[in-house]
């Protein structure tokens, strides 16, 4: 397993090559994390930690931008109105649904730090 500082080194060298932005974006966050981490003070051998960014997650961030370039509006939750959806995503626990007379999808399967992550940089509801 590699270090923290070996990671920042890699993914800073592999952003450089991405052409998305958006794949570009998830690489910097990767990066930041990895930055604010924090031994953690114990008597007992720390545990490795896990991958930083899913490959669940960078598919689905792939699939929105193919489909949604320019962003849309994005929920978490499901609507409680009723309106018709119809599922366009649904691989690796995560789920997107469309509802097209709206104009807007529900995401779900997701982990807070993801759901932040896109209501940042893809939502565009303008809350």
């Amino acid at each position: 397993m590699m270090s923290d500082e070996t990671a920042i080194i890699y993914l800073t060298y592999i952003e450089q090559d991405l052409k998305s932005e958006l794949d570009k974006e998830a690489v910097r966050y990767a990066i930041k994390v990895l930055k604010d981490r924090r031994p953690v003070e114990t008597t007992k051998q720390p545990t490795p930690h896990k991958t930083v960014i899913r490959p669940e997650f960078l598919e689905l961030l792939r699939f929105l931008q193919k489909e949604f370039p320019k962003g849309i509006q994005t929920f978490f939750t499901r609507n409680l109105v009723g309106d018709a959806m119809d599922n366009i995503y649904n691989k690796g626990g995560i789920q997107v649904d469309l509802c097209s007379y709206w104009g807007y999808i529900e995401i779900f399967g997701l982990k807070e730090d993801e759901q932040d992550f896109l209501k940042r940089h893809f939502d565009r509801s303008g809350w």
